[in-house]
């Protein structure tokens, strides 16, 4: 028996659809989209979370997963869970694929496609995350672990492993946290290391780091 189920929330939340990572990627289609069907038509156009818990997806899947929700009027607007895709060992090969979204351990890897994505967990020690564009990230991101953005990143959190925003050049990105205490900062060629004792460099307070004249300029962040 399933254990899908639809959940609507209010209008900042949308909609998220609980898919049953037990079943094979036939059966969670199929439920998709019953599950879709269901869906009162005042709801079309709404954002859609899809919690699939453990379930291992491709990236190919999960882009299959939301045309279905598309051909109903609704866009896919970020996943739930947690990943648990094999890594190609070709890093080369992987990034010529430039999934837009990927969250890797050394191990691990899971990617899908958006322009923002929100991420909601914590990073351990060997995890990273990389994306094309921006990463909001609600969680700590831990020594050891790693967030790189073409865009902005903005963690709900503390920020103590390393962060590098604006890759492939981009100045105007910016890198913002609750607790800001990177071992490693970079926004775009420029960079700034967490030198020791950086607990008397950075901020208890939160903070948002930006270029300007030329170097990475950290200034309180006000909420």
């Amino acid at each position: 028996m399933s254990r899908s189920e639809v959940l609507v929330g209010g209008n900042q939340r949308g909609i998220v659809i609980r898919l049953d990572p037990s079943e094979d990627f036939l059966s969670l289609k199929k439920h998709l989209k019953e599950k879709v069907e269901s869906i009162d038509e005042a709801l079309r156009g709404s954002p859609v979370e899809l919690d699939i818990g453990q379930k291992i997806l491709t990236r190919n899947e999960l882009r299959e997963l939301g045309e279905i929700l598309a051909q109903k009027g609704l866009h896919l607007k970020g996943i739930l869970g947690r990943y648990t895709q094999h890594e190609s060992t070709d890093e080369a090969t992987a990034e010529k694929k430039s999934p837009l979204f990927k969250v890797l351990t050394k191990e691990k890897e899971i990617a899908f496609s958006r322009e923002t994505v929100l991420i909601r967990q914590n990073l351990r020690s060997g995890q990273r995350i990389k994306h094309s564009g921006n990463i909001v990230l609600m969680g700590d991101v831990n020594p050891g672990a790693e967030v790189i953005a073409g865009g902005s990143i903005i963690v709900i959190g503390s920020l103590r492993g390393m962060a590098h925003a604006g890759v492939g050049g981009d100045t105007e990105a910016v890198v913002a946290a609750l607790k800001l205490q990177p071992t490693q900062l970079r926004i775009a060629d420029h960079i700034t290391r967490s030198p020791d004792g950086a607990g008397e460099m950075w901020s208890e307070e939160p903070e948002i780091a930006h270029i300007k004249d030329g170097k990475v300029v950290i200034e309180k962040f006000k909420i």
